[in-house]
Parts: C-alpha cells; structure tokens; sequence
C-alpha cells in the first residue's frame, strides 16, 4: 500500500504478487481480523482494471457460494465479511493484482466460506447493529 503511481505503473505491484511465496501451503483460511485489510486492500487498488477483476471474484463468490451445497443459514449470515475477506484469497490476490486467467471461484468460495466462517465474524454483526 505504499507504492507511489509510478511504481504501480511499472508493474510493482504484479511483480510483488509474482514474487510472493505460500509458506505455509494453499490455505483458503483467512483469519476475520483481516477485515480492515481486505477492505483497506480494496479501496488501494490503483487501476480500474483490478478494481474490476476484485469486483468479479466477489460478485462469482456470492454466486458460487450461493449454488454451493455447503450454503448454510450461518454462512450467508456472514456473506458480506467473508465476500470481503475473499480478496485476501491468495489464488484471487494474485489474480486481481496481475491479471492473466482468473481463479476457479466455483470450486475455491465454498471452502473458503466454510473454511474462514468462524465466530469472530460475529464482531462484524455487532458493530452494524451498534451503527443502525
């Protein structure tokens, strides 16, 4: 997030996501408190053509999830976080910042719904209640 224009334009940004590394495996968890980062990561984005593919993964996400068989009434009480928290997704992170073939989001967002569905979510619910 502290790239300079220039830098974005250059291709750091692609260059960073090709450079980086899964120590710790093809995960499709991500923790809850990596909200504020999704959403930070979100509004970052410094090219309508990211913005767009972001925007495409989130909206297949709620699609795939949605058709999933793995939907579930605690699942889609969490759909907005974890449709946020999917851009964090290391198979869609790559994607979004670089391009190329986009990530089968059919066969990754069920998982991922149920893998990063976890109680702290609920955090999310109760700070929209204290807002309305």
């Amino acid at each position: 997030m502290t790239l300079k224009g220039k830098e974005v334009d250059a291709g750091a940004a692609e260059a960073l996501a090709q450079a980086a590394k899964d120590l710790h495996g093809r995960d499709l968890y991500v923790e809850a408190e990596a909200l504020p980062m999704a959403l930070e990561f979100a509004e970052w984005l410094p090219t309508e053509a990211m913005r767009n593919r972001l925007r495409t993964a989130q909206n297949s996400f709620v699609v795939a999830v949605a058709n999933s068989r793995l939907c579930s009434p605690t699942i889609v009480r969490n759909l907005t976080p974890l449709r946020q928290l999917f851009a964090l997704c290391p198979p869609v992170l790559a994607w979004v910042l670089r391009g190329g073939e986009a990530p089968d989001v059919d066969g990754i967002a069920p998982a991922f719904a149920v893998a990063s569905n976890e109680g702290t979510l609920d955090q999310y619910h109760t700070t929209m209640k204290e807002a309305a």
